[in-house]
C-alpha cells in the first residue's frame, strides 16, 4: 500500500513537471527522484539502517534517466549514452548510500547525547569501558576472552537508583559509521560476586537463593525486564543486539532504569560474604 501511495506521488510530481514544459521522460526522472530523496530522509529519520523504499524509487529515476539520455541525444550511440547514463547514476546511487549510512550514525550519536545531556548524565562519543569477565567477553563483537577493557562508542555513564550504570555500544571490526551495534549496559554494584544468571536460579545455589528476593523477583519479572542479564565480578550485565543492530534511545533509558532497580532490590549485607569468591 505504501509503494503504491509514493508511487501516485511520483506521478502526480511528473504530471506537474509535463504541464511545466519538460518531456516525459526527464520529468519522470525528476519525479521519481523527488519522491526517492524525500523517502530516503524519513527513512533516516525513522533510524532504519537500509532505505529500501527510497533506494528503490532512487533506483527506478535512474533507469528513467538513461531513457531521457537515450532520447535527449539521438546523434549519439544508444548504448554509449546509456552505459554512460548508468556508470554515474551507480556512482551517485553509491555516494547517496555512503552519505545515509554516515548521517544514521551521526543522528544515532545525536540521539544518545541528547538523551544524556537531558537527564544530566555524562557523553562521550568513544571511551574505554570495562570488560567483567571472559563470559561476558565472549557475549560483546570482537572482544578477546582475557580483555578487561575495551572501547566502546557513545557511552554514557549515569547514577539511578543509587546505583552507577555505563552503557555504550560496540560494533564488528570494519563496520561502517551508520551500521548501529550491540548496545551495552553495566551496572556497577557495591560488592564483586561470583557469576550469576537467572538459569542458576533454577539451581538453587546459595547466592541465587539470597540474591532473588521477592523484590528482586517482581523487578525481573516484570513487563519489558531485559530477557538476558548476568552478573560477573563487580557487574550486573546486559547486551541488546546481534551486532548488527543496537538499542533506540527510549530503550537506552528504559534498561538502566529496570537494571539498577534489579541490583538495588539486592540483600547486600547479606551478600557481602561471597565477595571474597569473586575477588
Amino acid at each position: 500500500m505504501l509503494v503504491l501511495v509514493l508511487l501516485g506521488c511520483a506521478i502526480a510530481v511528473t504530471a506537474l513537471l509535463v504541464q511545466a514544459g519538460l518531456p516525459v521522460p526527464a520529468a519522470l526522472t525528476l519525479g521519481l527522484l523527488v519522491v526517492g530523496g524525500a523517502t530516503t530522509a524519513v527513512e533516516r529519520r525513522m533510524g532504519r539502517s537500509a532505505p529500501v523504499l527510497g533506494i528503490t524509487f532512487l533506483s527506478l529515476s535512474g533507469l528513467a534517466g538513461i531513457a531521457a539520455a537515450v532520447r535527449g541525444l539521438p546523434q549519439v550511440n544508444g548504448w554509449v549514452v546509456g552505459l554512460g547514463t548508468l556508470a554515474l547514476e551507480i556512482g551517485a546511487l553509491i555516494g547517496v548510500l555512503k552519505l545515509y549510512r554516515h548521517l544514521a550514525g551521526q543522528a544515532g550519536s545525536v540521539v544518545r547525547r541528547r538523551l544524556a545531556y537531558a537527564r544530566g548524565w555524562h557523553f562521550e562519543p568513544r571511551a574505554t569501558v570495562p570488560v567483567p569477565g571472559p563470559r561476558t567477553a565472549s557475549r560483546l563483537k570482537s572482544v578477546p576472552s582475557d580483555a578487561t577493557e575495551t572501547t566502546g562508542t557513545d557511552v554514557v555513564r549515569a547514577t539511578i537508583n543509587a546505583l552507577t550504570v555505563t552503557l555504550f555500544d560496540r560494533s564488528r571490526p570494519g563496520a561502517h559509521p551508520g551500521e548501529p551495534g550491540q548496545t551495552v549496559w553495566l551496572v556497577h554494584l557495591p560488592v564483586p560476586l561470583p557469576y550469576f544468571s537467572p538459569e542458576d536460579a533454577l539451581a538453587g545455589s546459595d547466592v541465587a537463593r539470597i540474591l532473588m528476593t521477592t523484590q528482586a523477583r517482581s523487578v525481573a519479572s516484570g513487563v519489558g525486564f531485559p530477557r538476558s542479564w548476568w552478573i560477573e565480578g563487580g557487574y550486573l550485565c546486559c547486551v541488546y543486539g546481534d551486532g548488527t543492530r543496537g538499542a533506540a534511545a527510549q530503550l537506552v533509558a528504559e534498561y538502566a532504569e529496570r537494571l539498577t532497580a534489579l541490583a538495588a532490590a539486592f540483600p547486600w549485607p547479606e551478600l557481602a560474604p561471597y565477595a571474597t569468591v569473586a575477588g
